[in-house]
């Protein structure tokens, strides 16, 4: 089988989609390093929308290159001068399919 662009659409589509409405939520898969601009992303994220419940932000993020890397540490690490309590972090999912359904947009800030 041959997926045009990339993109299973028989799959990855807005078909069954479970997105709570109470939050606009954005998403975030990717390794965590320079290039991928994560640290950007949270930064400018935490910014616009300290504390804001109906606006959050999921990361599912992680590098195994780095021993021990979590998540959490790295975003304390940025010193943010702001709240994070509206960025939820994952570091796995059984279902990345289901993670994309729930969620309104997808970003990815690569340098």
């Amino acid at each position: 089988m041959v997926v045009p662009g990339g993109v299973d659409s028989s799959r990855f589509n807005s078909e069954g989609n479970t997105i709570d409405n109470k939050a606009f939520r954005f998403l975030h898969i990717g390794k965590v390093e320079n290039r991928k601009g994560t640290d950007i992303l949270i930064k400018a994220f935490n910014k616009a929308f300290e504390g804001n419940k109906e606006i959050r932000l999921t990361l599912l993020a992680d590098n195994p290159h780095i021993k021990g890397f979590d998540i959490n540490d790295f975003i304390k690490g940025l010193g943010l001068k702001f709240s994070t309590q509206n960025i939820d972090t994952k570091s796995f999912v059984p279902d990345v399919l289901q993670l994309y359904k729930t969620h309104h947009c997808a970003v990815f800030p690569t340098r």
